[in-house]
C-alpha cells in the first residue's frame, strides 16, 4: 500500500437532485474499497424512476454509474452500476 497516493472523489450532482439516502450510503462503502487503487472515482447519480411510471420504464428504479481511474492508467476505467430495483430492494453493484 502507498500512502502517498491519493484518490479524488467527484459526485456529479450537476442539476442539485436530492440524493437517495440509502443509495448514496451504499456507494460511498462501495468507494472505499478502491481508495488504495484508485486515482481518480466519478459518481453520476440519477433520478430514481417514477412509480407511476410505464411498467416497461422500470417503475422505482434507481441507477448511479461509478467510473475508476486506477494510478498509472491513462485511458483505462473501470466502471460499476450501483442498481436498486425498488425503493426498498438491496443495492447491488454490477460491472
Amino acid at each position: 500500500m502507498n500512502h502517498d497516493m491519493t484518490t479524488q472523489i467527484n459526485l456529479h450532482n450537476v442539476a442539485g437532485w436530492r440524493l437517495d439516502a440509502d443509495m448514496r450510503r451504499a456507494v460511498m462503502a462501495k468507494v472505499c474499497q478502491y481508495l488504495d487503487s484508485a486515482a481518480l472515482i466519478d459518481i453520476y447519480p440519477q433520478r430514481r424512476v417514477p412509480d407511476d411510471a410505464p411498467a416497461y420504464q422500470s417503475p422505482g428504479r434507481l441507477e448511479w454509474t461509478i467510473n475508476i481511474r486506477y494510478h498509472g492508467a491513462t485511458t483505462q476505467v473501470f466502471t460499476l452500476a450501483a442498481l436498486q430495483r425498488t425503493k426498498d430492494a438491496v443495492v447491488e453493484f454490477h460491472s
